[in-house]
Protein backbone atom coordinates (compact mmCIF):
# COMPACT_ATOMS: atom_id res chain seq x y z
CA UNK A 1 0.00 0.00 0.00
CA UNK A 2 1.39 3.62 -0.77
CA UNK A 3 1.19 6.21 1.50
CA UNK A 4 1.90 10.34 0.51
CA UNK A 5 2.63 11.01 4.20
CA UNK A 6 5.22 8.14 4.82
CA UNK A 7 8.39 8.44 2.98
CA UNK A 8 10.98 6.29 4.68
CA UNK A 9 10.70 2.33 5.11
CA UNK A 10 11.90 3.24 8.99
CA UNK A 11 8.92 5.19 9.48
CA UNK A 12 6.46 2.76 7.10
CA UNK A 13 7.93 0.06 10.29
CA UNK A 14 7.56 1.79 13.18
CA UNK A 15 3.67 2.54 11.65
CA UNK A 16 3.12 -1.45 11.06
CA UNK A 17 4.42 -2.11 14.65
CA UNK A 18 2.35 0.48 16.45
CA UNK A 19 -0.93 -0.41 14.06
CA UNK A 20 -0.41 -4.47 14.84
CA UNK A 21 0.22 -3.46 18.88
CA UNK A 22 -3.29 -1.19 18.65
CA UNK A 23 -4.81 -4.30 16.95
CA UNK A 24 -4.06 -7.03 18.74
CA UNK A 25 -4.68 -5.91 22.12
CA UNK A 26 -7.71 -6.24 24.53
CA UNK A 27 -8.96 -3.13 24.97
CA UNK A 28 -11.54 -2.16 28.08
CA UNK A 29 -14.45 0.85 27.79
CA UNK A 30 -16.00 1.70 30.99
CA UNK A 31 -18.10 5.46 31.83
CA UNK A 32 -17.41 6.92 35.08
CA UNK A 33 -19.70 9.90 36.27
CA UNK A 34 -17.34 12.74 37.39
CA UNK A 35 -18.06 16.40 38.67
CA UNK A 36 -19.06 19.09 36.69
CA UNK A 37 -15.39 20.76 36.66
CA UNK A 38 -14.54 17.77 34.81
CA UNK A 39 -16.50 18.85 31.80
CA UNK A 40 -12.97 20.57 30.99
CA UNK A 41 -11.61 16.83 29.72
CA UNK A 42 -11.54 16.42 25.93
CA UNK A 43 -11.73 13.39 23.53
CA UNK A 44 -7.69 11.80 23.04
CA UNK A 45 -7.03 13.34 26.80
CA UNK A 46 -4.92 11.01 28.52
CA UNK A 47 -5.77 10.40 31.94
CA UNK A 48 -4.93 7.99 35.24
CA UNK A 49 -7.28 6.42 36.53
CA UNK A 50 -7.27 5.01 40.57
CA UNK A 51 -10.92 2.59 40.94
CA UNK A 52 -10.38 0.68 44.31
CA UNK A 53 -13.78 -1.10 43.26
CA UNK A 54 -11.44 -2.63 40.22
CA UNK A 55 -7.98 -3.28 41.58
CA UNK A 56 -7.14 0.06 39.77
CA UNK A 57 -3.90 2.27 40.89
CA UNK A 58 -2.50 4.86 38.24
CA UNK A 59 -4.00 3.02 35.21
CA UNK A 60 -3.65 4.86 32.13
CA UNK A 61 -6.60 5.68 29.88
CA UNK A 62 -7.64 7.76 26.82
CA UNK A 63 -10.79 9.89 27.20
CA UNK A 64 -13.25 8.75 24.16
CA UNK A 65 -16.32 10.82 25.24
CA UNK A 66 -17.30 13.65 27.20
CA UNK A 67 -21.21 14.38 27.99
CA UNK A 68 -21.43 17.61 29.21
CA UNK A 69 -24.55 18.57 30.75
CA UNK A 70 -25.85 20.73 33.95
CA UNK A 71 -24.57 18.28 36.89
CA UNK A 72 -22.54 15.22 37.14
CA UNK A 73 -20.30 15.06 33.74
CA UNK A 74 -20.27 11.69 31.92
CA UNK A 75 -17.01 10.41 30.80
CA UNK A 76 -16.01 7.03 29.06
CA UNK A 77 -12.70 6.03 29.04
CA UNK A 78 -10.41 2.95 26.74
CA UNK A 79 -7.90 1.11 28.93
CA UNK A 80 -5.44 -0.87 27.68
CA UNK A 81 -4.42 -3.31 30.36
CA UNK A 82 -0.92 -4.18 31.00
CA UNK A 83 -0.06 -7.99 31.50
CA UNK A 84 2.37 -7.62 33.70
CA UNK A 85 0.88 -4.61 35.64
CA UNK A 86 -2.50 -6.82 35.79
CA UNK A 87 -1.30 -9.95 36.71
CA UNK A 88 -1.94 -11.66 39.35
CA UNK A 89 0.96 -11.85 42.27
CA UNK A 90 1.72 -15.07 44.33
Amino acid sequence: EDSDWIMASSTAQSVLDWKTRWMSTVKAQVTYLLPQEDQSLQPMDLVTITDNDLSWTSVPAIVVSVLRAPGPTVIELLIFPDLIRDSPTY
